[in-house]
């Protein structure tokens, strides 16, 4: 008998210093109340509420004469069982199943002393349940009927267990376990139903499988016989079962099932005993542990059958293997309770198989993780994203920009386990639920993928592809599903996930095990990283933050989209993972993107496909300190002094020095201190996209989700991390997301601030071309207003004008040179562009502490099609808003362009003149 736990020790010690006379054990847990006969003592179940007489709480020693866990009795009478009026049969099959076994497991379910259950009035029991053993120490009083009334005529029963028992009523192995089992399940009415094969589970620790028997079985029998013999050569426990339903007693209480005309008790399980085949027949023995309500086949190769009269090659056969089996002799069946039936017999007249596989620890090594579902690893099968390339768009994507197909949203957030072996093995791989979190339990799955072994630290799996092996689904809810005689081999990496098999958001414990007669290790794998970003695309003109998708096409050509910088930016950044971390010797990382739109219900007008791009992000703006080499008086483009009042100038200049010196307001951004640091990087700023650039797009087939997945990033090809731009098909369209990020190292993700970064698109028209401020038609130009949230900071600003190269080509190489004009506006709501000196703005390099500030008005005049103001550049604090005025040299210059400021104080940036997006898609150019 196995050790006594602790529990019990402290009750026995306790009942030795402190009891009188024959005082027992009283467990106040579970016992001698109506709470541990019924999940509601307001609520007797219908099979109790018609009792004759109270129900009365009885020690083994009221019940019989010599109580005895086991007694070793007469044939056909010793381990046999009665199912109590609550429906326990299942509970009592599985029991009589064991007893039967040729290891005798039912001893192994014991912990106690055989004596101490009658003298101490207490005992132990185990049974495995979520995945490990659970040992249950209770009192022996059980719930009897005193049997002391009787119906007129009759003779008084005697007192009686209410529930199951043995027919020997010296036997008490069935009316002890059965009580250990109902304090575990919280009564004795969560025993009415059950299933005979999870009750094997719980009864010794092995892994559970049902297989359905039907005709088709029949016409396979030579597999599925077979198949038999093997499982009872390796002691497996098996059990069969017929249903009532296909028996014409659907829905009749368990206690009050009646046989068929060929004896079988359906509803109650048969122990499977042995397999005999005798040339072309094959007998299946069976133990009938239910004598007292009959239960015994009457058909062809019945004991009483002709048959073996008419083949005594098979009675000698079988009387020579089948130890304890003899025919019935003048009708008296003198045998342990067993029969034959022919195995076709077998699969037609019994539904389902019972089967319980046990792995002997001598031959078998378990590894056993505790886990569960639960949030976002409860994330169910792999359904992928439902993809249109009905729409033109799509179509076009799907042609020309090469995009990625999106995968699923979920299934990589699975619980995912690593198993590697050192020498070929074939494995049992179990995976086993516990208490649903809804109560309702549901359909499981185990998949196995198989990847060729690389140098490479093997991780998570993140697109579902080919799998090795794979449970069924579409089957009936199980507790446990498994995969047998799995043959896992050196060279590969094994990647076994658990997932429920329908449906996502179930959520559970569950204990994943795998038995193997060969070393290996199983290790699960870390949750994903993730983060969640709610956002919105805004169509409104004042914020214009749905910019559409990066390309649109024009003539089946892949053209960028000139609005589409306009969209939501966000700016992942990939740092190297702490030392410990299990990829911090990769250099790499994986990410996978989902992108939800989260509108209630968007109107049709509203309504446009979603999708994520993803470039590289730019390179930060450095400033090195170095000495100032003077470069004579400023001069504008045509090489002349700007006009100015020296007595404001030097104002201006007093101004800029205090501002330097920290006295005339707060300073804002990520350098507090720049006149004392070597290296200044401004904030992310929102760029365009060139279709000859490294990026990754998502399908833009789906309404309401895209996926993508962005496999094997090496850190050290993305130094400046990435942009990240969910977006929709169609510009101007308002709406809601959340932006997820999952990858398998710490990542950081952070929105490209749209009031500290912007850019608009804008075109010189005939209207608005006036060339530079050389020309009368200057004020003509697109004017800008930039006004910043706090008018008392001195915000570091970076502005650059771009423009598509391919709309520039020009001979006249001079007059379509272009720049911008930055000056303060004559008032809060000022638009007129002016030269004058008192809006004049000053700057200078902050790094550079001998140098005074110097007006500046203009940026240079280039032929180049990017232009930008200086590095370091900051504005003075200003309660009137700045003005931008991109011009050209020449005036009646025209084509589109893209205005881009960036800082570190929020700021808004309106149209204020002449400022039109371009009606045609236009190429847009990086800022970097």
């Amino acid at each position: 008998m196995a050790q006594q736990i602790c529990e019990e020790d402290a009750v026995i010690q306790q009942l030795r210093e402190s009891r009188t006379e024959d005082e027992q054990y009283f467990d106040v847990h579970f016992g001698g109340l109506p709470a541990a006969l019924y999940r509601d003592e307001e609520d007797v179940p219908p099979y109790d509420s018609n009792l004759d007489e109270p129900i009365v709480w009885l020690r083994p020693g009221e019940l019989c004469r010599d109580p005895q866990y086991f007694v070793d009795g007469a044939i056909g009478v010793s381990g046999c069982v009665v199912e109590g009026r609550n429906g326990d049969g299942w509970l009592l099959g599985a029991m009589a199943a064991l007893w039967g076994h040729p290891e005798y497991l039912i001893e192994n379910l014991f912990g106690s002393d055989p004596d101490d259950f009658q003298e101490w009035g207490v005992y132990t029991c185990r049974f495995y349940r979520e995945g490990s053993w659970v040992e249950v120490c209770a009192d022996t009083r059980m719930p009897a009927l005193s049997g002391f009334t009787a119906a007129e005529g009759e003779e008084p029963t005697g007192p009686q267990c209410l529930y199951g028992r043995c027919v020997d009523p010296r036997e008490q192995w069935v009316q002890l376990l059965e009580k250990a089992y109902a304090k575990v399940l919280g009564s004795y009415e969560a025993l009415s139903k059950g299933s005979v094969t999870e009750a094997l589970v719980d009864l010794t620790g092995g892994s559970g499988e049902e297989i359905l028997l039907n005709e088709d079985s029949a016409k396979k029998t030579s597999t599925l016989f077979e198949e038999c013999q093997d499982y009872l050569e390796n002691k497996h426990v098996l059990c069969v079962t017929a249903d009532p339903a296909n028996n014409g007693q659907g829905g009749v209480p368990s206690p009050d099932l009646k046989q068929t005309a060929l004896g079988l008790l359906p509803g109650h399980a048969y122990g499977v005993m042995q397999c005999i085949q005798v040339e072309d027949k094959k007998l299946v023995r069976l133990r009938n542990p239910w004598s007292g309500r009959g239960g015994t086949w009457k058909g062809p190769w019945a004991d009483s059958s002709s048959q073996w009269e008419d083949f005594p090659e098979v009675l000698d056969e079988c009387l020579k293997q089948a130890s304890g089996w003899t025919r019935e002799e003048d009708g008296i069946d003198q045998t342990d309770g067993s029969f034959f039936m022919e195995f076709s017999d077998f699969c037609s007249k019994f539904d389902t198989l019972h089967l319980c596989r046990l792995f002997d620890d001598k031959q078998y090594k378990q590894y056993k993780v505790l886990s569960s579902w639960a949030g976002k690893t409860a994330a169910g099968p792999d359904e992928g994203v439902p993809v249109s390339t009905d729409t033109g768009f799509a179509k076009l994507i799907a042609a020309k920009a090469k995009p990625r197909t999106d995968k699923d949203a979920c299934w990589f957030n699975n619980p995912q386990f690593r198993v590697e072996v050192k020498h070929k093995s074939t494995t049992h791989i179990s995976l086993l639920q516990g208490p649903p979190k809804s109560g309702e339990r549901f359909e499981l799955c185990l998949e196995v993928i198989r990847e060729k072994k690389t140098p490479a630290l093997p991780g998570r799996v993140w697109e579902r592809g080919d799998v090795y092996r794979s449970t069924e689904v579409n089957q009936p809810v199980m507790r446990e599903v498994s995969l047998s005689n799995v043959v896992l081999e050196p060279g590969y990496t094994y990647c076994v996930v658990a997932r429920a098999a329908t449906e996502r958001g179930r959520e559970a414990p569950f204990a994943l095990r795998v038995f193997s007669p060969r070393e290996l290790v199983l290790q699960p794998l870390d949750e994903c990283e993730s983060s969640y970003l709610p956002g919105s695309w805004n169509g409104a003109a004042e914020v214009d933050s749905a910019g559409g998708a990066p390309f649109h096409f024009e003539k089946d050509q892949l053209i960028p989209n000139p609005t589409f910088r306009q969209s939501p930016q966000y700016f992942l950044n990939l740092p190297e993972p702490p030392p410990d971390h299990p990829k911090a010797t990769t250099g790499e990382v994986n990410v996978t993107l989902v992108l939800r739109r989260t509108d209630p219900t968007p109107d049709k007008a509203q309504k446009a496909q979603i999708g994520l791009c993803v470039f590289r992000g730019p390179a930060p703006e450095v400033v090195l300190g170095k000495k100032h080499k003077k470069t004579g008086p400023k001069v504008n483009a045509l090489g002349e002094k700007p006009k100015g009042k020296p007595s404001t100038l030097k104002k201006k200049r007093r101004q800029a020095a205090q501002l330097l010196d920290g006295l005339a307001g707060p300073q804002h951004g990520w350098d507090n201190d720049l006149r004392s640091e070597d290296s200044i990087t401004t904030a992310p700023k929102k760029i365009g996209l060139y279709p000859s650039e490294w990026h990754r797009l998502s399908s833009f087939g789906n309404e309401t989700v895209a996926v993508l997945h962005l496999p094997t990033l090496v850190r050290s090809k993305f130094p400046h991390g990435l942009v990240i731009t969910p977006c929709l098909s169609e510009r101007g369209i308002s709406g809601q997301y959340v932006l997820e990020l999952h990858a398998d190292c710490p990542t950081t993700l952070e929105m490209i601030s749209a009031s500290k970064s912007k850019t608009l698109a804008g075109e010189w028209t005939a209207r608005h071309a006036g060339g530079s401020h050389l020309q009368p038609s200057w004020s003509t130009n697109p004017i800008y207003r930039v006004r910043f949230a706090d008018p008392t900071a001195r915000p570091r600003v970076r502005v650059d004008l771009t423009r598509p190269a391919e709309y520039w080509n020009s001979s006249d190489v001079v007059g379509r040179m272009m720049g911008f004009y930055i000056h303060r506006a004559d008032g809060p709501n000022g638009t007129g562009p002016s030269l004058d000196p008192d809006h004049c703005i000053m700057h200078v390099d902050p790094n550079l502490k001998d140098v005074e500030p110097e007006p500046y008005t203009q940026s240079p005049f280039t032929p180049l099609h990017t232009v930008q103001t200086p590095q370091a550049f900051r504005l003075d604090k200003s309660e009137d808003p700045f003005l931008i005025v991109p011009a050209t040299y020449a005036p009646g210059q025209t084509g589109p362009f893209f205005l881009s400021v960036t800082s570190d104080v929020d700021f808004t940036l309106t149209a204020a003149q002449g400022c039109s997006v371009p009606a045609e898609p236009v190429a847009a150019a990086a800022t970097e």
